[in-house]
């Protein structure tokens, strides 16, 4: 499993489940969820947005192995 250093900071960020707002975020998650889906899991955006100034693609947390494979 090669996981390139971006892709572990943005796991890293969702360690604890967390919305992704961030489109490079959002980007190296899904490439991440395509490759090795028993990393993490996608959901729906779990707080409440109003959607003008906050605009959030998903939820995301790590799964055990997860967490494994990047050391937590």
């Amino acid at each position: 499993m090669k996981l390139t250093k971006a892709q572990k900071h943005a796991m890293s960020l969702i360690k604890d489940g967390a919305d992704v707002s961030s489109m490079a975020i959002a980007h190296e998650l899904r490439e991440i969820k395509r490759k090795y889906p028993n990393l993490i899991r996608i959901v729906k955006p779990q707080g409440d947005y109003d959607g003008a100034g906050h605009v959030t693609y998903f939820g995301a947390i790590l799964t055990q192995k997860g967490r494994q494979v990047i050391g937590i």
